[in-house]
């Protein structure tokens, strides 16, 4: 193997449980508006930088292109006009030539295509695209004469199943302004064998009228009996790259690996960085970057299966007295689901005049857990974009309830169809997605909340309720009563909460939950009766009502009216979630866009 790859002047060397629970005992649930979608932002945010846009190929004409090709100038620092979207159908062209001629050399079966990015002069564009099929996706780059629509050279063809591209422009002058190399494309593409993940990268950038890789070998690696192309699957054969900011993180075979000892994924190791272009995390002191890395690996326990999305300093969260400085970790699976964030904390030491050094991850806490790794299942992703699709374009709901179309006639219908949000994340821990489907109406009593799942060739629907939803970590959820009349809180909000049975893939109603807080009876003394404080023995200024699911039943009478106190809670709710913590999910807009992207 040839380990002697060309490494960028910016290439860093890597050298090979802090989880802290909190229950929030006020804010199980604090309301239908208490989850701003911070995550979702974020994983959006960075989505744009690694996959610029996405060009529908049946072939679809483009809508809101940015200039480019790529959204990833911006963050780059790049200028904002770098010749622009080709006026002349151009990146059409491409990517309908790069399908047919890859198509003509190997069929593919069942396909759909997009083109990812490009990089363009005025006579040639160069770009990336995926070719999604049955059996495994593949990644296109090719060059096209715009003139002729003509392609200039060989197709670089690379499948692998359930292949995710990550591709970003890269402007080398950025790095050296003495440089007179165009923009090139950084892509990463990564998938899985036998259980482990594979792929390759690559820097690639026009050359004359064809292409050339510059990094992790120089030269045309198409070939694959030129030094380029051998040196090229050479590197690939013990390496993997994952996209990171600036550049993409790089691991090697664990040389303690044994074929059929040890488990799968433990193949891969930290092996260095390659940065190419300047981020705000390739300016980190050290080792905060590498540890932040090292923490994520081991707290997934997924070596090569996440990725950086940020890190970033956070002064709020920072201890002057005891030395501790804290940076906030954003991070998603490689296939951009999941993300997540934590706040890391590193001591250090400080000497006038002279910057901090710091010494080591002192420890970390999880914002939001881990979502479980699920593997999308293209029926499943079929079936919900059926339903979403049905309440889209036909106004009907998933248990095939056919609303009345919105007008002045019926107000109460649907008439922003983006109002309504979904979601799709495995919430149950199963293994599988589910649908998550939150329909909100003009009028308010007809708000209602789907979870769908789809197995053994089934859509099922697991639960309806009211659409304001918490998922926890080991499957249970709560769901918000749609008012609360008659409760004297300010933060907490009744709900029912339920647990989730493994055995039948299935909820169980555990009982319903209200609150009392002092804080109501302190500011409303003349018309709330005074907290009983003789009853808060644990002094957290909250009494709660529990009715369990036995007096829910068909004799039920109303909620429990006996105040308890926080122990109490603490010790029903202890069998129901244990060390559980809330789900974060990245609720989608209803939109023909967004229900695409599960295509």
């Amino acid at each position: 193997m040839n380990n002697k790859m060309p490494r960028t002047p910016f290439s860093t060397s890597l050298s090979g449980s802090a989880k802290e629970t909190e229950l929030r005992i006020r804010n199980i649930m604090s309301g239908p508006k208490r989850r701003p979608p911070v995550l979702f932002l974020a994983l959006v945010f960075s989505v744009c930088i690694f996959c610029g846009n996405l060009v529908s190929c049946q072939v679809k004409e483009t809508e809101g292109a940015q200039p480019g090709g790529s959204s990833s100038q911006e963050v780059q620092g790049t200028p904002a006009d770098l010749g622009g979207l080709p006026a002349d159908g151009a990146e059409e062209a491409l990517l309908q030539a790069l399908c047919q001629v890859s198509g003509e050399t190997e069929p593919f079966q069942s396909p759909s295509a997009r083109l990812l990015d490009y990089v363009q002069t005025d006579d040639l564009i160069l770009g990336a695209a995926l070719m999604e099929g049955h059996l495994e996706n593949t990644l296109l780059l090719g060059v096209m004469d715009r003139e002729t629509r003509a392609l200039t050279g060989p197709v670089f063809r690379h499948a692998v199943k359930n292949g995710f591209p990550n591709v970003v422009t890269v402007y080398p002058n950025l790095f050296d302004y003495n440089s007179e190399e165009g923009p090139c494309l950084l892509y990463t593409f990564n998938g899985q064998e036998n259980g482990q993940y594979t792929g390759q990268a690559g820097l690639v950038c026009l050359d004359g009228k064809d292409l050339a890789w510059k990094w992790p070998a120089e030269g045309d690696v198409r070939d694959p009996d030129s030094p380029a192309g051998q040196a090229y699957r050479d590197f690939w054969t013990g390496h993997l790259a994952v996209a990171a900011p600036g550049g993409v993180d790089v691991y090697a075979v664990n040389p303690d690996f044994e074929w059929g000892g040890d488990e799968p994924w433990s193949i891969w190791q930290l092996d260095h960085n390659e940065a190419f272009w300047e981020a705000e995390e390739t300016n980190l002191p050290m080792p905060i970057y590498f540890q932040s890395l090292s923490w994520l690996v081991g707290y997934t326990n997924d070596p090569g299966g996440w990725r950086v999305l940020s890190l970033k300093p956070n002064r709020e969260r920072a201890d002057l007295e005891a030395r501790m400085d804290c940076f906030t970790l954003t991070a998603c699976m490689d296939n951009g689901t999941g993300a997540f964030t934590a706040d890391l904390f590193f001591s250090y030491d400080s000497e006038p005049a002279r910057p901090r050094s710091y010494s080591e991850l002192v420890h970390a806490e999880v914002r939001a857990p881990l979502p479980s790794a699920a593997v999308p299942d293209p029926e499943a992703r079929a079936a919900y974009v059926r339903v979403l699709e049905d309440l889209l374009y036909r106004d009907t709901l998933p248990d095939g309830t056919e609303c009345t179309p919105y007008s002045e006639e019926y107000p109460g219908g649907f008439e922003r169809m983006e109002d309504n949000t979904f979601a799709v994340a495995d919430v149950d821990g199963d293994g599988r997605e589910e649908l998550v489907l939150l329909t909100r109406p003009n009028i308010y009593a007809g708000y209602r909340g789907y979870i769908l799942e789809y197995y053994n060739n089934a859509l099922v629907i697991q639960h309806e309720g009211f659409p304001s939803f918490t998922f926890y970590s080991n499957g249970a959820f709560a769901e918000d009563d749609s008012h609360a009349q008659g409760s004297w809180t300010s933060q907490f909000w009744p709900h029912d909460i339920y647990r989730y049975l493994s055995g039948s893939d299935s909820y169980e109603l555990a009982g319903h939950v209200d609150a009392w807080e002092k804080v109501m009876s302190d500011i409303n003394p003349e018309s709330l009766p005074p907290f009983p404080t003789e009853r808060d023995a644990s002094g957290s200024g909250i009494l709660y009502y529990i009715t369990p699911v036995e007096d829910l039943g068909p004799d039920f009478h109303g909620y429990s009216k006996d105040a308890v106190d926080q122990s109490v809670y603490l010790e029903w709710l202890e069998p129901i979630l244990g060390d559980a913590r809330p789900l974060e999910l990245d609720y989608l807009p209803l939109t023909e866009e967004n229900i695409n992207r599960l295509k």
